[in-house]
This record gives structure tokens, sequence and C-alpha cells, in this order.
């Protein structure tokens, strides 16, 4: 779930076991999963992500495990309705110096949303490799990316997860080509409700990103 200079976002299910680079992040908590998100430079350029962990036993990158109980919670509502945007921000910056991880509450995505999305994450990775495989990863980073396939640097061990990831773009479709890991999204065909329930996700939580960075 790396992806380009723009702000990084991803879906995934709740595991407590949480990969050994994966540092700076935040995620927005509900009911039912987690969002991740990391800050970069444009909230035009976002990256979206659906991933899954793989439970198999295989030579996979080390992770060491943690209590989500050890993972700071920090309620941005009064950012949201400008009560006490202050404390917030302070909160925010004194947890991001040392787990790496927030648990953001508050965010204001309806639940219908989230539910939503997760429904159509868990149905595409349901689905047999060989129908994810018609929207295998592209050079710009966008599809999908079987178990194994990601690696954090070229002599490292694979990831656990495999993932989906899919960018901004605008109602017409298109997305933005300024940069070699941006581009055409890749939509399945057997899950044709995605590409709307992504987008309608993503924006939300590009809201939700703004207003945590503009903090």
């Amino acid at each position: 779930m790396w992806f380009d200079d723009g702000y990084r976002i991803s879906i995934s299910r709740r595991n407590r076991t949480m990969d050994r680079e994966a540092r700076g992040y935040v995620r927005l908590r509900s009911s039912s999963l987690s969002f991740k998100m990391a800050a970069r430079t444009m909230l035009n350029a976002a990256s979206f992500s659906l991933s899954r962990l793989s439970t198999k036993t295989m030579a996979y990158a080390q992770a060491k495990t943690t209590s989500t109980d050890n993972i700071p919670v920090i309620d941005i509502t009064p950012l949201r309705d400008g009560s006490d945007p202050r404390s917030v921000a302070r909160a925010l910056h004194a947890s991001s110096q040392g787990l790496g991880f927030i648990y953001v509450t508050g965010h204001g995505i309806p639940e219908e949303s989230i539910a939503a999305v997760r429904e159509a994450g868990l149905k595409f990775f349901r689905e047999s490799d060989e129908a994810k495989a018609t929207v295998t990863v592209s050079a710009q980073h966008r599809g999908w990316i079987r178990q194994g396939g990601a690696k954090m640097q070229d002599d490292a061990k694979a990831d656990l997860k495999e993932s989906f990831i899919w960018g901004y773009q605008d109602p017409a479709g298109a997305a933005l080509t300024d940069h070699p890991l941006r581009g055409p999204n890749l939509w399945p065909a057997f899950l044709p409700e995605l590409e709307g329930l992504a987008m309608a996700s993503a924006r939300f939580e590009t809201l939700s990103v703004r207003r945590i960075i503009e903090t």
C-alpha cells in the first residue's frame, strides 16, 4: 500500500498484525474497518487501495504484532465543527511521535459508504485470480497486485498483502497523467459497481484528509 506522491489512502480488513515498514499512518476508525492515510503533497493526486492480508505461511516480510490498545484514538469532531481545532492538532502531533499509527474517530464518513465499499472489496478479493488478472497492475500503478507481488524494496521479501489500487479521476473518468505512477484506473468488468462505490468513498476520505492536513 505504498503509492505515488499524492495522499496514500487504503482500505483494509482489521488485522492485529502491522507491517514493520508501515509508518506515519492515520486510521479512520469505523465499526467494521479502518482507513489508513499517509499525507503527502496533493489532494487531487490521491491514490487509494483495497487490500487484504494473506493467512498463508510463506517466506514473506517479517512483521511484528502489537495490541490495538497501544494505538492512540483521536476524535477530530472539534476540528470538523471548529470548536477546538488546536487541541486536535496538538493531539495529532503528539501521537505521531511514537508508534506512527493513529485511530481517528468523528471523521464524518457515513457508515453506509464504508460498508458499501468494504462489501465491494470483499467481492473483488473473493473472485478467482484469473478474473482479477484482467485488471493486473499497470505501469502507472493502477489495478490488482497479487499476493506476494509487492515489496518495499527490490532486495526485500514480498509483503503479505494482495491489493487493488486506484487513483483520482474526474467525473468523466479522466485521470491525472503528470507522474510516472499516475494514470488511468483499471476497473473490473466482473464487478461494475466498484468504480462508483470506490470513487464516492474516495471523495469522503479526501475531505477528511484535507481537514487533518490543514489543522
